[in-house]
C-alpha cells in the first residue's frame, strides 16, 4: 500500500509543478512588453542587408561533413560506453562494436571521399 501512496504523491507533485510553471509562463506572457509588428521582424538575419535568398549559393559539401561528424560522433560515443569506464573488458560484443565502427568509418570515407 505504501508504494501506491508514494506513486500518487509523486504524480500529484508533478501535476502541481506543471500547473505552477504554466501559470508563471502565462503571467509572464501577459505582462511582458509587446514588440510592434513589422516586416523587418520576420526577416532572417542578414547583417542589415536585404538579399534575395534564391541567389545565395549553398555548398553541399558542408552537409557531407556534418553527416560524417554525426556518424563518427555517435559511434564513438557508443564505443566509449561499451569499452570505456563501464565496460572495462574486451568481450565479444565490444570486439564486434569496434569492428562495426571501423566498417562504418571505412564505408563513410569511401562513400563521401568520392564526392570531394
Amino acid at each position: 500500500m505504501g508504494a501506491v501512496k508514494l506513486t500518487l504523491f509523486v504524480a500529484y507533485m508533478f501535476f502541481v509543478a506543471l500547473m505552477v510553471a504554466a501559470i508563471i509562463f502565462w503571467i509572464g506572457a501577459e505582462i511582458s512588453p509587446k514588440a510592434p509588428k513589422s516586416e523587418d521582424k520576420v526577416l532572417p538575419y542578414t547583417g542589415g542587408e536585404r538579399i534575395e535568398h534564391e541567389l545565395v549559393p549553398v555548398n553541399i559539401k558542408l552537409f557531407d561533413y556534418a553527416l560524417l561528424f554525426i556518424i563518427f560522433d555517435v559511434i564513438a560515443l557508443l564505443l566509449f560506453f561499451s569499452l570505456g569506464p563501464f565496460g572495462g573488458t574486451l568481450d565479444l560484443v565490444s570486439k564486434l562494436g569496434v569492428l562495426a565502427y571501423v566498417g562504418v568509418v571505412s564505408f563513410a570515407l569511401v562513400a563521401f571521399g568520392r564526392r570531394a
